[in-house]
């Protein structure tokens, strides 16, 4: 049974060797596209859900991208700042405009093109390595920032992440793991041995 127990662990801690992995890819190019809208009468807001991607699907502009890695022991904390740029809101509210949902909900609420102009921006996650600089939101499992940005005002939306360093986890687990085998063998030998003492014992009586 102990055999067996110290051989799982072996194998755990070699499949760990594996399994431990930084999310530390670099985005080479972001860009912002609209989501959808919403419409508050009583404020006359029209509200724009936007969302950061890779790709150029429905795109407005595109995002000034940085990141910055720190090291922090077994840990590098990356910090990462979305910037949009100075005339997004212009690209944004000829977007609105161009917008045929948008244009039937405003006709539907009688409501003109001088209407206040503000965007959403929700970064969802299940992972607590990952926070940001908006307002947090927890459901359930789920962890959420959100970021409200009235016309005019600059656009930043910034992420740290903290993952594990590889090279010293990978170095740290490999030794662990060395030092695991060189004991499973000492016990191996010291019970092979315990036998033939014993097996020697009663053959002499």
């Amino acid at each position: 049974m102990k055999k067996i127990t110290l051989f799982a662990v072996l194998i755990a801690l070699f499949v760990s060797l594996f399994v431990f992995s930084a999310c530390d890819g670099e985005d080479s190019e972001v860009y912002c596209a609209v989501a959808g809208y919403s419409y508050d009468e009583e404020t006359d807001t029209v509200t724009v859900q936007i969302n950061l991607q890779n790709s150029t699907g429905n795109a407005v502009a595109k995002a000034e991208y940085q990141r910055e890695k720190t090291d922090d022991g077994f840990f590098d904390i990356y910090k990462t700042t979305y910037k949009l740029p100075a005339d997004f809101w212009d690209k944004i509210r000829v977007r609105a405009v161009e917008d045929e949902a948008l244009k039937k909900i405003l006709d539907e609420k009688g409501a003109d093109g001088e209407y206040n102009l503000k965007i959403v921006y929700v970064y969802a996650t299940l992972y607590k390595s990952i926070y940001g600089d908006g307002e947090y939101i927890e459901n359930g499992k789920t962890r959420a920032y959100v970021w409200q940005f009235d016309e005019g005002e600059e656009v930043a939306v910034r992420l740290t992440q903290r993952v594990e360093d590889k090279a010293i986890w990978y170095g740290l687990l490999i030794g662990i793991f060395a030092l695991a085998t060189v004991i499973v063998a000492v016990v191996a030998i010291v019970k092979r041995k315990g036998d033939i003492n014993e097996r020697t014992k009663d053959s002499n009586e």
